[in-house]
């Protein structure tokens, strides 16, 4: 990919659970995708709620589920951050949480 600059990728499924972090993201982050645009258009003769939509929505691929950071519920480093969040921040997780 990084030689050709080009590459045709179909989707790619993280088994949930195994530990082992997503495709998609080592993708992203070797290849410094940082952006992802989702185009959408509505075309004459297909129904739609709306007429006359050309956008483009850029969803940010570094943060939130996309860093690939995850803890699991009731282990001890997921425990740690719950009660770090809860000390320090105006925010509230509850202690079974898993946190991605």
């Amino acid at each position: 990919i990084k030689k050709n600059g080009i590459a045709i990728k179909a989707p790619i499924t993280t088994p949930v659970g195994t530990g082992f972090r997503s495709i998609n993201v080592h993708l992203r982050q070797s290849l410094d995708l940082y952006a992802c645009l989702r185009p959408s258009k509505s075309y004459e003769g297909v129904r739609s709620r709306y007429s006359d939509i050309d956008l483009v929505v850029v969803r940010e691929n570094t943060e939130d589920l996309y860093a690939g950071i995850e803890y699991e519920k009731g282990k001890d480093d997921t425990n740690e951050l719950i009660n770090w969040i809860n000390k320090h921040t105006t925010r509230h997780i509850t202690k079974d949480s898993g946190i991605s």
